[in-house]
């Protein structure tokens, strides 16, 4: 089967992926709002415990639908790129994370053991220098990321057959005042930025956490779908939500990424954090930003505060993912948050399929 027969064949998977998951939003919305309506009638979701085994089936099937219409989205493009045959089945999801840009650079094994992308910027900067001739001012956005980012771009391609060398090389072309790079690496980026997590793009982050959900679930542990009521005190007010919960002996299923990092980080350090954005402001990083080195990505409600009326649970938002934390569990957005994700996922990849339709 020719390439453009593969790629159409993996778009039809694509819409029908997504068709299904709209028909599994559409029913759990029916399971969850009769599961609202026991939790507040009886105080607990397991007066009927097949609507609860339902709503969590449905649940972790939408969890699932998600994975997989990442997959497949990878595959589709990486077919469209070049992807060779005998490599296919080496395509992953790959948010092109900090460690994964340090671990595939130049820098050396010493540099690599520090883990700083601020010394990986300062190698990629003279490295422009010392190849182009240019200064990294001198140059736009787009290109700098794109070279910022094509070591580890090209590493992955040469992986998946597509490109000879696992370092790409940088040139400038002064008449269009712009970096030159290999098509493919053009492709990529354009086709899968939207799931980077690293300073380019961290965009990326709201769907890894639902991602690392279900690699728990699929693999591991289930993270049961519960209901709280939280209360705030300014103003004076009661919420119910739903969540997804990670117990805290859970977060050794969990991959390395952000969730964990959250799961596992204690209770009263991620207190001290969440302070340093009360008293500064959600654009002022706090110590975890600062490690993860992917800007300003924690958030906390200036209205309702961070901390609930018992003060046990903290509340803040990652990407626009929200959690709550207590000491014996991370909670994170069951309905609100990741229908959010999920439109923002599907909206990203029907536009990139037109963009892959109008080559």
């Amino acid at each position: 089967m020719e390439k453009f027969d593969i790629s159409k064949k993996i778009e039809s998977d694509i819409f029908q992926k997504i068709e299904n998951i709209h028909a599994l939003v559409t029913q759990r919305e029916r399971t969850h709002n009769l599961c609202i309506e026991n939790y507040l009638k009886f105080g607990s979701p397991d007066k009927d415990k097949d609507l609860k085994t339902l709503n969590q089936a449905l649940g972790d099937a939408i969890l699932n639908s998600m994975s997989s219409l990442i997959d497949y989205y990878c595959i589709y493009c990486m077919i469209n790129i070049g992807v060779s045959k005998g490599k296919i089945r080496k395509v992953q999801y790959r948010p092109i994370g900090k460690s994964f840009l340090i671990e595939n650079s130049c820098l050396t094994k010493e540099e690599k053991t520090k883990s700083s992308l601020d010394i990986f910027k300062k190698k990629f900067e003279e490295r422009l220098q010392a190849e182009c001739g240019i200064e990294a001012k001198d140059i736009n956005l787009y290109h700098y990321w794109i070279g910022y980012l094509a070591d580890a771009i090209s590493s992955t391609l040469h992986e998946y057959g597509v490109l000879e060398k696992k370092r790409a090389s940088l040139a400038f072309d002064p008449n269009n005042n712009s970096l030159e790079f290999r098509s493919e690496i053009t492709q990529y980026h354009n086709c899968m930025n939207f799931l980077y997590c690293n300073p380019c793009s961290n965009s990326g982050v709201r769907c890894s956490i639902y991602i690392d959900i279900n690699n728990c679930l699929k693999h591991n542990a289930i993270p049961y779908v519960i209901q709280r009521i939280e209360e705030f005190k300014d103003p004076d007010e009661k919420i119910i939500y739903s969540f997804f919960e990670i117990e805290n002996y859970k977060s050794v299923f969990l991959k390395d990424g952000f969730l964990r990092e959250i799961s596992e980080i204690d209770f009263n350090e991620l207190k001290t954090n969440l302070e340093f954005k009360s008293a500064n402001g959600n654009y002022e990083l706090c110590p975890l930003e600062q490690k993860w080195e992917i800007r300003d990505i924690i958030r906390i409600d200036k209205t309702n505060g961070f901390v609930s009326k018992d003060g046990e649970t903290l509340f803040f938002f990652v990407d626009g993912v929200f959690f709550a934390k207590t000491r014996k569990s991370t909670l994170i957005d069951a309905e609100k948050s990741f229908k959010a994700v999920l439109s923002f996922l599907i909206d990203q990849i029907e536009n990139k399929v037109r963009y892959f339709n109008d080559q």
